[in-house]
């Protein structure tokens, strides 16, 4: 069963009809619920600070399951997954996403993503800041990072482990598997075919690390 589920949500983001995608963040809401503003000396968000800066990229729309969401205008490429336009660096708080798109500030070190069903990819945000928000895997050949799913954005541990895609359900379709040697460059022009996620993510094992020092999150992996 697990494996037919897999298979099924495996290349989701492919099987988008033509209007769909005609479609994808381009219904937008009119406006947002008032929410007040907590001021603090550290990287945090709230949906007043991310409507607006990110409307130009894409739409908000609301959901049953997750209520509003954001979604960029890229997900019309079907090519397209989270955390493949930029790259990785290490730095003082761990492995961190160095977007290359106009909207990665915000999507890529608050909140989550998901892929629905009919919908493609959106994001869910988050006020927590941290270097990246994903899911590691690894090699001898390769690795491999997923982003993490909106359920664990009720984290209230001060780490996570490798128990994080069995915990949360994290499908070897959400997985950009890149071999050692490209790490390095740019991701997108590296990644590996979707079409083989499954048989390198069942070679894989699971490396995520997550832990709080000093009230900031570090990336390990």
């Amino acid at each position: 069963e697990l494996d037919s589920r897999q298979q099924e949500l495996t290349g989701l983001e492919n099987k988008l009809s033509e209007r769909e995608l005609e479609l994808a963040g381009r219904e937008p809401i009119a406006t947002l619920p008032p929410i007040q503003k907590t001021y603090v000396n550290r990287p945090t968000g709230d949906y007043n600070n991310f409507y607006e800066p990110l409307s130009a990229y894409g739409s908000w729309f609301q959901t049953s399951d997750y209520g509003y969401v954001y979604q960029p205008t890229i997900v019309r490429d079907s090519s397209w997954r989270p955390y493949t336009r930029g790259r990785w660096a290490f730095t003082d708080y761990g492995w961190t996403w160095v977007s290359s798109e106009p909207f990665g500030w915000a999507c890529y070190h608050y909140g989550r993503w998901t892929l629905l069903r009919n919908v493609g990819w959106v994001w869910i945000p988050g006020t927590i800041w941290a270097p990246a928000w994903v899911s590691w895997r690894e090699s001898p050949g390769y690795i491999g990072w997923a982003p993490l799913p909106p359920e664990t954005l009720g984290w209230s541990s001060n780490s996570w482990d490798s128990t994080v895609d069995v915990r949360f359900g994290i499908d070897s379709g959400w997985f950009s598997f890149i071999s050692y040697n490209h790490f390095g460059n740019d991701i997108y022009s590296h990644c590996l075919p979707l079409a083989r996620n499954t048989v390198i993510y069942h070679s894989t094992t699971t490396v995520t690390h997550y832990v709080i020092r000093d009230r900031y999150i570090y990336c390990g992996g």
